[in-house]
């Protein structure tokens, strides 16, 4: 488990390594160690301030699709630049770099289509196939009078039965 400390010592690494950066931007999540008070609980106010002042933090979401994209990613990455063996860390750092800067040059993005409104249309659409199936129908039967899969509806079914 971190610390406060922990954590404001990690910043100040960060900012050590990235000497040259004026501002350095820090996605992550969302615990209460990542506040400004762990670093004035570690450093004087004037270093605190003046190591918090050189980041840009980007808090991703508590509830969200946000690691689904990250994945999406990531598996991109390792299907175009990590499919095969390399042997050392220069090597990887050099070619997750140009990878890089190839994704940024062609500017390509994750096209996340899941919605909040998907996700309260598959809440809903969840409960009203638990209500259906718990009165009697078959999920297949629910599945038409709801107008989705009928594989989709057994598999919703089966993590209903498990739950």
């Amino acid at each position: 488990r971190r610390t406060r400390t922990d954590w404001a010592q990690f910043l100040a690494d960060i900012a050590a390594r990235c000497r040259d950066a004026t501002r350095i931007t820090l996605v992550m999540d969302n615990p209460d160690t990542h506040r400004p008070g762990s670093l004035y609980g570690a450093y004087p106010q004037a270093q605190a301030k003046a190591l918090w002042d050189r980041f840009e933090f980007v808090y991703t979401p508590k509830h969200g699709s946000w690691l689904n994209v990250a994945e999406v990613e990531f598996n991109v990455m390792n299907r175009q630049c990590l499919n095969r063996r390399i042997d050392s860390m220069d090597v990887l750092a050099r070619e997750v770099a140009a990878w890089q800067a190839s994704r940024d040059r062609i500017q390509a993005r994750v096209d996340w289509q899941f919605t909040a409104e998907d996700a309260r249309l598959k809440e809903e659409t969840v409960s009203a196939l638990k209500t259906l199936v718990d009165a009697g129908p078959t999920p297949s039967q629910a599945a038409e009078q709801l107008g989705i899969g009928r594989s989709s509806a057994y598999r919703i079914a089966r993590k209903l039965q498990a739950s």
